[in-house]
């Protein structure tokens, strides 16, 4: 089913921020690469958009999340905007802690 185009013009300058906001990975993602496309002086690598959509998701529902370096700063940030409770980690031996000290908790 097609939306008319007037329809898809009211939702997209009404709606769109907060319906997109709404869903996990998608709004996360916005998050994501807006923080890094205002950041100065980033640079951008080959795989860079890849591994935000990803992280995204992954993030998105997940409790713990494992990235590299340059990553973590942005979808730490993206993840503090959205109050989210999901933890990132730089090294893996730091989530494994976390998911131990989770599990004990319980």
């Amino acid at each position: 089913m097609q939306m008319p185009l007037e329809r898809f013009g009211a939702w997209m300058t009404k709606k769109a921020a907060k319906d997109i906001a709404a869903l996990p990975s998608l709004g996360l993602f916005r998050e994501v690469f807006h923080t890094r496309h205002l950041k100065r002086g980033t640079t951008w690598r080959i795989n860079d958009c890849t591994d935000m959509v990803y992280l995204s998701c992954a993030a998105g529902y997940a409790d713990f999340v494992v990235c590299e370096r340059h990553m973590r700063e942005h979808l730490s940030h993206g993840l503090r905007r959205m109050a989210s409770s999901t933890q990132v980690f730089r090294h893996l031996h730091e989530a494994v802690d976390a998911i131990e000290e989770r599990l004990h908790r319980q």
